[in-house]
């Protein structure tokens, strides 16, 4: 049995889309879980990108002997640290 809508002149009718497909039955029900396992594990590739392009702010740590005589900014622009890694090189730091 169709679905019934309410038209312009308040008679109840036969929705005309649904009879065309029919209503929601087995096979629909089939289908829907059929895509929605796929869906569950595709929609990890897209959920990954949430937690792999988090922007943060890096750096190594400053050694303990320079800790007191050096900013987290003056540390994080003389070490030479690129953004991939935590490489400290030996350096003679310049103290003012």
């Amino acid at each position: 049995m169709a679905e019934l809508i309410l038209s312009k002149d308040n008679a109840l009718t036969q929705d005309p889309i649904i009879q065309a497909i029919g209503k929601f039955g087995k096979l629909q029900s089939i289908m829907f879980v059929v895509i929605g396992v796929f869906y569950i594990f595709n929609s990890w590739t897209d959920v990954i990108l949430v937690f792999l392009n988090v922007q943060t702010d890096f750096w190594c740590s400053i050694p303990a002997h320079l800790k007191d005589k050096m900013s987290v900014e003056e540390w994080k622009q003389q070490s030479g640290q690129t953004e991939s890694s935590c490489a400290i090189y030996n350096v003679t730091y310049p103290m003012n």
